[in-house]
């Protein structure tokens, strides 16, 4: 995925109702990036540049040194489970 991809799913993710409470994209961390929208439990997606993975994840509540703490509900490892359409729309079947 790409910074094209990650732009994209910000804007489905609108189109579909949803509030983008915060995002990153970090190209020096090979191209990784990360949305979350404002749900309960919190969602995300995460774009995992490293080893090619993206994946849904929600908030557990739970925190880890000192951060809130993440538990994966969807991950796409094969390039044909990584469309942004589809990634999208496992946020929507979560929420």
């Amino acid at each position: 995925m790409t910074k094209v991809d990650f732009e994209l799913t910000c804007e489905l993710l609108h189109g579909h109702g949803f509030t983008v409470a915060d995002s990153a994209y970090d190209p020096a961390c090979f191209g990784s990036w990360w949305v979350s929208v404002v749900h309960t439990p919190p969602l995300r997606i995460v774009w995992d540049g490293k080893d090619g993975w993206v994946s849904v994840q929600r908030a557990t509540g739970e925190r880890f040194q000192g951060r809130p703490a993440w538990e994966d509900m969807w991950v796409g490892r094969a390039r044909e489970t990584q469309a942004v359409e589809l990634v999208v729309s496992k946020v929507q079947a979560f929420s």
